[in-house]
């Protein structure tokens, strides 16, 4: 268990988001599979209770299964895994489900156990939670109960992040404000430009220079949009995820899907138009 005295080293990463759902509903978003489809991974499948599990996937050779080991109906759970490489170190995530000023509010906790640097992992959920928390809001408050449409496209970079980043953002990726060093504060307007020359216009949710970047797309009925360079070691793992929820808009699935083929032709993972139909 994660408690034992031995796993005493302890690294942990908390991130929340209110929303204006109730708890009902956020708690389906976090504990049922096809809602969790609306805004987290592209395919998913639960076990409720304690003893059950959770089980996520972002395509072929992108998939995990956890172990769900505390469970309150309504309010808390947890799933637990082994690190990759194991040695030990195990990953820990808990959902927690509460009020606060009327407000329901969704707690995530990542909780690293065991020795050894995290740091490739602390920095890759960090980045990723703040969107994901982002993304359900969004699906819970403007868009819910309508028919997601997901492409999520990623590949390894072996030159590292800064250029794994400046191929993401540069003349042969997705060239625009998602380039600017500049820290850009959450509800500001940019624009990212398709390899077609389409024109990718809205309101930022999420920015980390060299990292991240991510919106809603108002040009595209409120699609989201999100850029992503993640640490690997002295590799990186650039990816990019457009979800679209009631008309599946194929063609901005298409031109987002070609534009990252174009900064990286031999991308390595990923699916393409993913529906979830709830």
């Amino acid at each position: 268990m994660l408690n034992d005295p031995e796993e005493s080293h302890v690294r942990s990463h908390e991130v929340f988001v209110e929303v204006d759902a109730s708890r009902e509903a956020v708690w389906k978003a976090v504990a049922d599979a096809e809602e969790l489809k609306r805004w987290f991974p592209l395919d998913a499948r639960i076990r409720p209770g304690k003893g059950g599990s959770l089980w996520l996937a972002w395509g072929p050779g992108f998939e995990m299964e956890q172990p769900i080991t505390e469970w309150t109906e309504g309010k808390h759970y947890r799933c637990e895994s082994p690190a990759e490489g194991n040695n030990g170190r195990k990953i820990a995530v808990d959902y927690y489900i509460e009020t606060r000023s009327g407000k329901t509010v969704l707690r995530i906790v990542t909780s690293f156990f065991g020795s050894g640097s995290w740091d490739d992992e602390f920095d890759g959920m960090q980045l990723g939670w703040s969107w994901f928390v982002q993304a359900l809001r969004h699906a819970l408050d403007r868009r819910g109960g309508l028919v997601r449409c997901a492409t999520w496209l990623g590949t390894m970079e072996p030159q590292g992040r800064p250029a794994a980043w400046s191929k993401l953002t540069g003349p042969t990726g997705f060239p625009g404000d998602s380039a600017r060093e500049s820290a850009m504060k959450p509800g500001a307007p940019f624009e990212v430009t398709l390899g077609d020359d389409t024109r990718l216009r809205g309101k930022l949710l999420i920015h980390k220079p060299g990292c991240g970047f991510g919106g809603v797309l108002e040009s595209h009925d409120e699609a989201l949009f999100f850029l992503e360079v993640g640490p690997c070691g002295e590799a990186a793992m650039p990816s990019v995820l457009v979800s679209t929820f009631g008309k599946p808009q194929p063609a901005l699935h298409a031109a987002v899907a070609a534009t990252f083929r174009r900064a990286y032709p031999d991308a390595a993972f990923g699916a393409e138009q993913v529906l979830n139909r709830g």
